[in-house]
């Protein structure tokens, strides 16, 4: 997460909540760091984001990845 870009392409930060004042802020900050800021919802859609962090650990730990990899966002 210390650098959220790889090449052209940048890391993507999934977010979730119910102030849409405090998401926007969240969103600027991520975006200055480098992250494609993707707003997953509301609140209580938060737990879908829990499994990707739960993939991440075991991809990085038990996959054998180690944690200098991030998950992408692809779009047509």
């Amino acid at each position: 997460m210390a650098n959220p870009k790889y090449g052209n392409d940048r890391a993507v930060m999934f977010l979730a909540g119910d102030d849409a004042g405090a998401k926007k802020i969240v969103s600027k900050l991520g975006e200055d760091l480098g992250f494609e800021m993707i707003d997953n919802g509301n609140l209580a859609s938060a737990r879908m984001l829990e499994s990707l962090a739960v993939l991440w650990i075991h991809l990085a730990f038990q996959g054998g990845l180690g944690r200098n990899f991030a998950f992408k966002l692809m779009r047509r």
